[in-house]
């Protein structure tokens, strides 16, 4: 079942990550969006897509930042 609804701030998160191409290099944004608010609350850029772009945009929303 997907959830994508929420009555309370920060109940549930989604994230994503994501290719975009920049001259000839590749970047990869990976961001967490809460369901309520619908915001980005963290995000993060790689030019890789294993798992530190996922984990440093989980932790900024820790961190509040």
């Amino acid at each position: 079942m997907r959830g994508f609804t929420a009555d309370v701030l920060n109940a549930k998160r989604c994230g994503d990550i994501t290719d975009v191409a920049v001259g000839p290099a590749w970047l990869y944004p990976a961001t967490v969006i809460g369901i309520c608010s619908r915001r980005v609350t963290g995000w993060s850029v790689a030019d890789h897509t294993r798992t530190s772009p996922v984990t440093d945009a989980i932790n900024r929303v820790a961190q509040g930042s």
